[in-house]
């Protein structure tokens, strides 16, 4: 069977090269993009995309056009296991038997055939395949955290999300699921919140118990409950056992609720590899506590006054952004990318000394890392590096 697709249209992004390019939509929320439906697809695109403006995310399917690998492997080493390896097929490798892309992006204005996004994490144009809107109640898991509560999983963000979190301006006292003007936005951050809060105790736990013999009988009680706290925020704490008993290969599990912490630990602990019952969302272990950690982000004095330069009003057209507004969303667009520590495996281990370079926007960016640190030494316009424009 032969499939063809044909795009839709381009993506027009902050991102030019792959160096820098986040890997996952949630690393640079801030990060826009444009796309127009093409009239080569519809007579009259703007009607494609008539009733998208009800909805305030969508899923956008794309292909990694700048993948050159001549062929797949089955395990991937993705960045963030730091050189371990895993099945394709549980990673978000682009390198893939059909190499698609599946992101969540934030629709900020739609004008005509035009769609407005942000939280892009593609290469500058990329070929989209299709837009489907984000709809919470048949794509968002849910978890129940105590007293019936149940809130979406957010399973993937940037720290930017989790201090906003901490803004009382951005959040309410208290979250109410019988309210149908409460926002998708509201519902996913607080299901966050509580799910960290679930991560961090069931991290704790895998590091406690990592140590013990398989053939030792393990009993664990843990209780969970989610109870607001004073600042209105939800905190993981009260009344649920959980008890189970590993010896030689056989598990036994007794649970009277399922959440997303109980199978995160058991699944790990007990070593199952199925639990039929649970209809709650789990990751992989190593997610909790990746290898490859966050990094502190810092510029040098020189390369401050350098990023002064840029905005959208420049007088000189090299300077002039095109997708970001000024040089403060230029800055937190280059934080954010480094705080994730964009290296690929091969140069974190092999070229630790070696100056990192990508590019945002029209700006071309030069940084080194030590240790936990990224730090940028210098910015000029992406038209003044000839190497670029060879490629």
């Amino acid at each position: 069977m032969n499939v063809t697709m044909k795009p839709i249209g381009t993506m027009k992004s902050l991102f030019h090269f792959k160096n820098g390019t986040p890997r996952q939509a949630s690393v640079c929320h801030s990060a826009p993009g444009i796309l127009t439906v093409e009239k080569t697809v519809f007579n009259n695109p703007e009607h494609s995309i008539e009733g998208l403006q009800d909805y305030s995310h969508a899923w956008v399917i794309f292909v990694f056009h700048k993948n050159n690998n001549s062929h797949t492997k089955a395990k991937v080493k993705p960045p963030r296991l730091d050189g371990k390896r895993t099945g394709v097929f549980s990673s978000r490798s682009p390198y893939r038997p059909n190499n698609i892309g599946l992101s969540l992006l934030k629709i900020d204005k739609i004008e005509g055939a035009t769609i407005h996004f942000s939280g892009v994490d593609m290469i500058d144009g990329t070929p989209v395949l299709d837009i489907k809107p984000y709809i919470p109640e048949y794509d968002s898991p849910t978890s129940k955290l105590g007293h019936g509560t149940k809130l979406p999983l957010l399973l993937e963000t940037g720290d930017e999300l989790q201090e906003k979190l901490l803004d009382s301006n951005n959040i309410k006292n208290s979250i109410d699921n019988n309210t149908a003007e409460t926002s998708t936005v509201i519902e996913l951050e607080k299901g966050f919140l509580a799910l960290s809060s679930a991560l961090d105790k069931a991290g704790s736990f895998l590091a406690s118990h990592s140590s013990k013999d398989q053939k030792d009988v393990l009993r664990e009680e843990s209780e969970i409950e989610i109870t607001p706290n004073s600042s209105g925020l939800n905190t993981l704490e009260g009344s649920r056992k959980q008890h189970y008993i590993t010896n030689d290969n056989q598990t036994v599990l007794d649970s009277h609720q399922t959440s997303a912490t109980s199978d995160h630990v058991t699944r790990e602990a007990a070593g199952a590899k199925n639990f039929p019952s649970a209809s709650d969302p789990v990751i992989a272990p190593w997610l909790l506590n990746p290898p490859v950690k966050k990094l502190t982000v810092t510029f040098t004095t020189e390369a401050l006054q350098q990023l002064q330069q840029f905005s959208k009003l420049s007088p000189d057209p090299h300077y002039q952004l095109q997708l970001l507004s000024n040089p403060k969303e230029a800055e937190s667009a280059i934080r954010t990318v480094l705080h994730e520590d964009p290296r690929s495996v091969y140069r974190r281990q092999h070229c630790k000394d070696s100056l990192y370079f990508f590019t945002v926007d029209v700006v071309h960016i030069t940084c080194w890392f030590d240790e936990d640190v990224a730090q940028v030494v210098r910015l000029k316009p992406v038209a003044y590096v000839s190497k670029l424009h060879a490629k």
